[in-house]
Parts: C-alpha cells; sequence; structure tokens
C-alpha cells in the first residue's frame, strides 16, 4: 500500500508485450493504494485520535504526532505571509532599475537566495500535493534546505571557534599583495624577451605599463580596505546560517571581486586581439577582391582601386607584424582568467550538487525499499503435486541511480551550454567568455 511503482523509461522502446505487462502492474498498485481506507482501523486506534498501524505504536505517540500537525498550520500561514511579503519586496520596481538589477543578476549570492526563497514557497503552501512526485518534491526540498542550513551552521560555528576569523583576514592581504607581485614579476618578463621571443618594443612598453598602473591601483584599493576586511568577514561568516549553498556563493562572488584586476586585464587583451583578428581578416578579403555583404550575410565580389588596395596593405603590414605582441599579452592573460574561472566553476558545481541532490528520496531507498518500487519479483516458496504452488511476491526496488534521475531537483545554474569546438572557436577569435548565469532561466 506504501510502494509507488516507478516504470522503467524505455517502455515505449519496448514490445507491446512488456508495455501491456507493465500497465497491468500499474493498475494493481493503484487498486492496492485506493484500498488503504479498508485497513485504516487496528487495536491501537480505540481513542479520539484515529492514526494508522505503520506510523505509531501507541497512543500516545498519536496525540503527539496530532498536536504537531494542528501547529503546522498557523506556522505554515506565518511563513507563507513573510515569504509572500519577500518575494513582492524582490519584485518591485525598485530592483528594476539599472544597477540594482544589474548586481542582483550577476552576484551568485543574490541568484542562491532567490532560489531558495523559491524553495521555501514550495514547502510553506498550504496546498496538498495531488500526486505522488509533487509530494516527493516537496519532501526533498524540505530535507535539501535543513542540510543546508545543518551544514552552514557547522560552517559557521567552525569559522567563530578559535578566531579564525582573524586569522583569515590576516593572511587575505599577504596573499593579495603575493599575487599581485607575481602579476608585476609577470608583466617585467613580457616586457623584457620573453621566451626569446623578440616583441614589438613600443606596444610592449605601452601595454605593459599599462597593466601595472592597473596592479598599482589594485593594490592601494585593498591596502584601503584592509582596516574593515575582519569586520567584512565577521559579518559574511553570519550568512552561513542560511545555508552552506549561501556561504559558497558568497565565497564565488568574494573571489570574482578579488580578481577583478585579472578580469579586467583579459576584457583589454581579448578586445584588442580580436580587434586585430577581425581587421586581418577583412584586409585579407580586400586582397582577394572580396568584401563582406552585412544584408546578405555573406561574401560578396567586389573591385577596389589602387589606393585602397595601398592602404589597405600598410594596415595589414601594420597590423600582422604587432599581431604577436598583442596575441603574447591575451594568451597570458587568458590562462589566468581560465584559472578563476575553474576554480568559481567547482564552487558551483558543489552548490549545485547541494541543490539539486534529492536527500529524501535516498534515505527513502536507504531504510525503507519499498516505499520506492521498480516491479515485483516472485520467489517460489512450495511447489508440491496435488497442492497449490505457494509463491512469495517481494518488491523489486528502485536503483539510487534511478532513484536521483527520477527525484533529482532543478536547480538555477544555467551555464552556457557549448562545445568544446565553439569554445575554442571563442578563444581563437577572442571572443569574451562569460560565466555569468543568466536570470530566469533553469535546466535540470
Amino acid at each position: 500500500m506504501l510502494s509507488h511503482l516507478h516504470p522503467p523509461g524505455n517502455l515505449t522502446n519496448s514490445t507491446d508485450h512488456k508495455a501491456e505487462d507493465a500497465s497491468k502492474l500499474a493498475i494493481l498498485f493503484d487498486t492496492v493504494a485506493k484500498s488503504k481506507v479498508l485497513f485504516m482501523k487496528d487495536r491501537y486506534d480505540d481513542g479520539p485520535i484515529k492514526l494508522t498501524h505503520w506510523q505509531s505504536e501507541g497512543v500516545e505517540a498519536s496525540i503527539i504526532v496530532e498536536l504537531m500537525k494542528q501547529a503546522s498550520i498557523p506556522v505554515c500561514m506565518l511563513l507563507t505571509f513573510l515569504l509572500s511579503f519577500v518575494s513582492s519586496v524582490c519584485k518591485s520596481r525598485v530592483l528594476k532599475f539599472w544597477p540594482l538589477s544589474f548586481i542582483w543578476s550577476k552576484l551568485s549570492t543574490c541568484e542562491q537566495l532567490g532560489h531558495r526563497l523559491e524553495h521555501l514557497q514550495v514547502i510553506s503552501s498550504n496546498r496538498k500535493a495531488q500526486n505522488q512526485p509533487q509530494l516527493m518534491r516537496k519532501a526533498n526540498i524540505f530535507v535539501s534546505l535543513l542540510a543546508d542550513v545543518a551544514l552552514g551552521i557547522l560552517l559557521m560555528s567552525w569559522l567563530y571557534r578559535k578566531n579564525r576569523i582573524g586569522h583569515l583576514a590576516d593572511t587575505l592581504i599577504p596573499a593579495a599583495d603575493h599575487v599581485a607581485k607575481e602579476l608585476q614579476d609577470l608583466l617585467q618578463w613580457l616586457m623584457g624577451v620573453p621566451a626569446g621571443l623578440k616583441m614589438n618594443r613600443a606596444l610592449d612598453q605601452v601595454l605593459g605599463r599599462f597593466f601595472l598602473y592597473h596592479i598599482h591601483l589594485w593594490i592601494s584599493y585593498i591596502h584601503l580596505m584592509s582596516p574593515f576586511i575582519e569586520m567584512i568577514l565577521w559579518y559574511v561568516g553570519l550568512s552561513a546560517c542560511l545555508g552552506l549553498t549561501v556561504a559558497l556563493s558568497i565565497l564565488s562572488d568574494i573571489i570574482a571581486l578579488l580578481t577583478f584586476h585579472i578580469y579586467c586585464f583579459y576584457v583589454y587583451g581579448a578586445r584588442l586581439y580580436c580587434l586585430k583578428i577581425y581587421g586581418l581578416s577583412s584586409l585579407w578579403r580586400l586582397f582577394r577582391g572580396k568584401k563582406w555583404n552585412v544584408l546578405r550575410q555573406r561574401v560578396d565580389s567586389c573591385s577596389y582601386d589602387l589606393d585602397q588596395l595601398f592602404i589597405g596593405t600598410l594596415l595589414f603590414t601594420i597590423l600582422l607584424f604587432l599581431l604577436p605582441t598583442t596575441a603574447l599579452y591575451y594568451l597570458v592573460f587568458t590562462l589566468l582568467r581560465l584559472l578563476v574561472v575553474v576554480v568559481q566553476g567547482l564552487i558551483h558545481l558543489l552548490v549545485d550538487l547541494i541543490d539539486s541532490l534529492p536527500l529524501y528520496s535516498i534515505l527513502l531507498r536507504l531504510c525503507r525499499s519499498y516505499r520506492l518500487a521498480a516491479g515485483v519479483k516472485f520467489r517460489v516458496l512450495e511447489q508440491k503435486t496435488g497442492k497449490p504452488l505457494r509463491l512469495l511476491m517481494q518488491i523489486n526496488p528502485l536503483s539510487y541511480g534511478s532513484v536521483v534521475q527520477t527525484y533529482r531537483l532543478p536547480t538555477y545554474s544555467c551555464y552556457p551550454k557549448d562545445s568544446w569546438g565553439s569554445l575554442c572557436k571563442k578563444l581563437f577569435l577572442g571572443e569574451l567568455i562569460y560565466p555569468w548565469k543568466h536570470k530566469g532561466e533553469k535546466q535540470d
């Protein structure tokens, strides 16, 4: 009666005989589940409070369960009111203005808080689940929230014990100075003769001094914020009580802020490199008597006069000889940027794992495997001539992989699903690669 049948997903590709057997088995499970009301009374339910025999072993436990049910109604109503108020504030027009909307859509913390707000609205809703998948989804969200908050509280207790926040703040400034010094040494190496390559000295000096000035500004900014870093980390540590995923999202945003100068270097190098690549491709079409037709989005033939060919030759030569210097700076800062993106990607993968893992379904499969049924199996108990055949029917539980695949919760992350070929093409052409999430999209 408590088992829920999960038919295999490949029934459409199977034979009609197997599909018919599966449908008959589903009807059997549904009929048994509807007969649960016939077994609601037992010897323990003599008092005014009725409870089934598989939920309680006595009247005392049933009274506690009934009181908890009655108390959950006003709690859910209050929580629903608070969540509706918070969601109305989040959807107000104030947050739709450009600075606030930009910050809300780019920061991982804001996205994670909005995702958890949706989860709280789902579990605090007073509407009863209509079917088994909705009930399991609510239970998975509730257990996921509890586990997330418990892990966050453990992290918060670890941070505030033995003054670890102060030690972290003391090591943050020297670490930032060390990274800045390494970047300065890298730029000095690029401004010389890197790996024996002879670069364009004028452009090399301009780019090197430009990036060195940005590093100087970044070091000044870090030292200006150094008196407030411990206080900022102290308040950031309190956010762990909202859940481990919120703390990890804040960590990702802190990494993005601390490496903002690397991102600026990458953008400058990528834009300059992209400009030269597209300029060289356009001038190469000029040599072949071609041009790009913007209206029809194709390459057409075109005749050029002598002055246009002469100016195009000069520009092509200048861009071609300046390309190695620009490409070297772009390559170095792209590798640094990809390193930061990989670290942030690992953090977001951990956040998505915590958000999407159906913990309640996994625990149900571990403790009460008969609740998640993939079918039934029979075992022969007695087979004698002249006597009826005795069979034992047992529930065939769903596998753990199928449990995760069936009840996996949707996540808010939506990274562009670019193939490795398109990613390499973007890197070669100097197109910017944004790891930011796009608001309003979800993926399972």
